[in-house]
């Protein structure tokens, strides 16, 4: 190990003093203390971690462990016969189905184990959190530092909170003028409001009070740099209080700036929030809410603001007080997570709210039943995507949270702008059709022949602003990959060119991925589609459990587990592979299924069962597309993925029929139970043998 850090910390510096010592040698005391700087210091801790992740990733994976320290059979039976190693050896294979497969279970079983550990590794540092806070407490130096930076910090505040009052009774005059300046500004746009409703119409007034909030956008702009003048003086005292004796050590200043900056934003998030909402401001309220409505928004966007980034700062100042890195990202970790589970909140309070507005109002409306699903189960889907959200960012999936963030708010940017070029556009052609009421009253039929084109205009002008918004929304071009992707740190077997629906009709590997999808689809329709008479025939449908019955408890459950297996599983095959995860999931499904039919009548065990049979299955729509996409390139990724969809409709023929067969001829569910479980078992045996060697055969070929 020694050897190792020297090494590949010497390759980082570009020195390297001392040549490797030969195998077996002792270590020097230069080269123990060479190793021990590298291990105290993080930076190049971290420098010789990513060079020998680099160097692993570059040499070819060992066929055997066990190798490097006992002499193969080749080895072993050069010597017996005298030969050379290097001579071509006849090679011993298993020479049975069986034996290979259980040869590749061992390997398998040792490879997720392996895995595994790792990622618990890197999620789980809670506990350093603990001993830091030991540690701070019982040495006294942390102790001496950590009240160093308390009463100068508390120093620096009070002063610079002084000034910010100051500031704000400074500039509560102007705005009060600015309030009631808006307040007249109001009255008078309300009333040509309600004028031209009367004479012109909804559309026209539409775009007359479309027309007023762009006229209240300055107002509001002034009424933000009037709120932000306090912030400003804060930051300003705070600042240069540092340039003081009270901003030494450097350890004291960089604690005082963490938590400053952290006030200001904090700050800075308010005054923009209550430009757009002002609770109780009518008259510079940008957006229309009801006081109530905007209260509650005004509230939590404060506590949201306040734990997410005076959290955030509470990591920093404990970092430079000595908390280890990995540390910092658990205490990160927990503060993003108590983030997203108060927008969790947010979403169960105003689910009726947002149900009844999407709600159809009568049964005859164009899309009245998918309208009133999704009312009913809208909060699931967005409880499910905030908190895969931080699952994406805490796992560390690379650029997954950047990349969802950036992407989401380029594109809301986008339909933003185009709004805004719509609302002036609108207006204008408005403005250049209106007839004055003078006009309207001498001649009662212009206006009608004036505006006799104005649907069509109105339309192409629309038209013309989505054309050019969509040539902002386009697709990224071939060969596109995010920041910091390269090829090489791939974990996944990816086909190098990209393959026509036509080719890969022709390969024996997509049609035997055609056979895996179809019949993991049947198995699992064979069980989804007899949940109710499961429940039903075993009695336990409206049995309580947790106070609601167990059968609508257990379809709840199930649609969130559904959904959650995918991108979970979709994740984990990033790191470990298709084939593998694929073992994974469908032997899960397996086990799922044979102890669901043990407990069936069992109905708390019924509930948790069939949300894991569903979490088991799932996934084949985040797994085979990937591995279809590895497989046969992204160009034609989707014509390709239409062809083996096709599974899912022979899963769909197959799976409810077969299973209502079974019952009536066998009068029992157990043969259901047991073909569903065997082709689960078959399907995760085909993963990690068959499929395995022909996708590795089809990558080398292409």
């Amino acid at each position: 190990m020694v050897t190792a850090v020297c090494g590949a910390n010497g390759e980082s510096t570009g020195t390297s003093s001392h040549p490797p010592p030969s195998q077996g040698a002792a270590v020097t005391p230069e080269q123990a203390r060479r190793t021990l700087e590298v291990l105290e210091d993080d930076s190049k801790r971290a420098q010789t971690i990513e060079i020998l992740r680099a160097i692993a990733g570059v040499l070819p994976p060992l066929q055997n462990t066990s190798s490097t320290n006992a002499p193969g059979p080749a080895t072993k039976a050069a010597r017996e016969t005298g030969t050379s190693a290097n001579e071509p050896q006849d090679t011993v294979t298993p020479d049975s189905l069986g034996a290979q497969m259980l040869v590749e279970v061992s390997e398998w079983i040792g490879a997720v184990s392996d895995n595994i550990e790792a990622t618990a590794r890197t999620i789980t540092h809670f506990p350093l959190l603990w001993r830091w806070v030991e540690r701070t407490a019982s040495d006294p130096y942390a102790r001496d530092r950590l009240f160093d930076a308390a009463w100068k910090l508390f120093v620096v505040f009070c002063f610079a909170l002084m000034l910010e009052w100051l500031a704000q009774r400074g500039v509560h005059r102007p705005m009060t003028a600015l309030e009631k300046l808006a307040e007249r500004v109001r009255r008078q746009q309300h009333e040509r409001v309600a004028a031209i409703a009367r004479s012109a119409g909804g559309h026209a007034a539409h775009l007359a009070r479309t027309w007023r909030l762009l006229q209240c956008l300055p107002l509001a702009v002034a009424r933000l740099l009037l709120d932000l003048l306090p912030v400003l003086a804060f930051a300003v005292a705070g600042n240069v209080l540092l340039g003081t004796p009270l901003g030494t050590p450097v350890t004291a200043r960089l604690v005082i700036l963490a938590v400053i900056h952290a006030y200001v934003m904090c700050r800075v998030i308010m005054c923009i929030t209550r430009m757009l909402i002002l609770p109780g401001g009518q008259p510079l309220r940008l957006l229309k809410l009801r006081d109530e409505t905007a209260a509650y928004i005004e509230i939590w966007v404060r506590r949201i603001a306040i734990v997410a980034v005076f959290g955030i700062a509470m990591a920093e100042v404990a970092r430079l007080l000595g908390l280890h890195r990995a540390g910092y990202t658990a205490l990160v970790r927990i503060v993003m997570l108590i983030v997203h589970l108060f927008v969790v909140i947010i979403l169960l309070q105003c689910r009726r709210t947002v149900a009844d507005w999407i709600r159809a109002p009568s049964p005859r409306c164009a899309f009245a039943a998918l309208r009133n699903r999704l009312a009913d189960l809208w909060h699931v889907a967005a409880i499910f995507f905030v908190m895969a959200l931080w699952v994406v960012w805490a796992m560390r999936v690379q650029n997954g949270y950047a990349l969802v963030l950036q992407y989401f708010l380029a594109t809301l940017a986008v339909l933003v702008a185009a709004r805004l070029a719509g609302i002036v556009a609108l207006g204008g052609l408005d403005r250049i059709f209106r007839i004055s009421p003078e006009f309207a009253a001498r001649f009662p039929t212009l206006e009608a022949r004036a505006n006799r084109y104005y649907p069509a205009l109105r339309g192409a002008v629309l038209g013309v602003i989505g054309i050019v918004t969509a040539q902002w929304l386009r697709i990224p071009p071939e060969g596109w990959q995010p920041d910091g992707y390269s090829p090489a740190s791939a974990t996944t077997m990816q086909s190098k060119r990209s393959y026509a629906p036509a080719e890969m009709l022709k390969t024996p590997t997509f049609w035997l991925l055609f056979l895996m999808m179809s019949m993991m689809s049947t198995s699992g329709l064979m069980v989804v589609s007899n949940v109710g008479p499961f429940a039903n025939e075993y009695k336990v449908a409206q049995v309580l459990v947790f106070g609601m019955a167990a059968l609508p408890l257990s379809l709840t459950l199930s649609r969130f587990t559904n959904g959650l297996t995918r991108p979970f599983f979709g994740w984990v095959s990033d790191r470990i592979g298709r084939e593998t995860t694929m073992a994974i999931a469908f032997s899960l499904e397996c086990a799922a299924i044979l102890v669901l039919f043990a407990f069936i009548d069992q109905p708390a065990l019924f509930v948790v069962l069939t949300g894991l049979v569903f979490f088991g299955w799932g996934e084949i729509f985040s797994l085979f597309p990937s591995t279809l996409t590895d497989t046969f390139g992204p160009k034609y990724a989707a014509t390709n993925y239409g062809f083996l969809y096709v599974a899912q409709g022979v899963g769909s023929i197959l799976g409810g029929p077969a299973a209502a067969f079974l019952k009536q001829t066998t009068g029992s569910w157990a043969s259901v139970f047991i073909i569903v479980a065997v082709l689960d078992a078959v399907t995760a045996l085909l993963a990690i043998t068959l499929l395995r060697k022909m996708r590795s055969r089809h990558m080398q070929a292409s």
